[in-house]
């Protein structure tokens, strides 16, 4: 093979070897990108998910919290009228518990009034429940129960017993106070709540 045969079979194999390395190197390149913009585009999405996610997060949150300061003023109202009843059936307890030794008529009159404000006061709760939340509901209940412990001990001492115990009395009347103090509480925590922290009753 003489010299310009092998000159140009040289040239050939080094182009064609040239090309090829070109073709491989551009699919590299081209692998390479397609995997960048693929790691690109999952970012992207992650973070587009991410956005939405936060905005609809938000949004529920402002529909509670709207919610919440809608219900606020009807159950600031309910709360208001139930402690009001609370603290007139106390007056009406405490005049009766005063007369059942002196005067047994004028305390079966007092208790008369104070047996009526205890049945508006049973009769209020359910619509006090019905606004909750549960922990209302409950310093409801226990309010009401222990007003009714009040009335039937002197129901009892006027006319099944002659004994009367000023301490028991006290006792009772005592129970009757932290269960007041303690709707009160309950209440006040359920009219803090907007609906933003968490679980309502902070049960909220």
């Amino acid at each position: 093979m003489d010299a310009g045969l092998t000159g140009l079979l040289g040239g050939v194999i080094g182009a064609a070897v040239g090309a090829l390395g070109t073709t491989a190197g551009a699919w590299i390149t081209g692998r390479k990108a397609e995997a960048q913009a693929r790691i690109q585009a999952d970012a992207l999405r992650e973070q587009t998910r991410q956005h939405v996610n936060a905005q609809l997060e938000q949004a529920r949150l402002q529909v509670k919290a709207s919610h919440y300061l809608d219900r606020r003023e009807p159950r600031a109202q309910t709360y208001a009228a139930f402690v009001n009843l609370v603290i007139d059936l106390e007056k009406a307890l405490l005049d009766a518990s005063s007369s059942v030794r002196d005067d047994r008529d004028e305390a079966a009159e007092r208790l008369d009034e104070a047996t009526s404000r205890h049945l508006e006061l049973a009769a209020f709760k359910p619509r006090v429940q019905i606004e909750g939340p549960r922990s209302v509901g409950i310093a409801t209940r226990l309010a009401v129960a222990a007003s009714n412990r009040v009335v039937e001990y002197l129901h009892h001492s006027l006319y099944d017993s002659p004994e009367w115990d000023d301490s028991y009395q006290s006792d009772l009347m005592h129970d009757l106070y932290r269960a007041r103090d303690e709707f009160i509480s309950q209440a006040s925590k359920a009219l803090g709540y907007d609906g933003t922290q968490g679980t309502e009753d902070a049960d909220q």
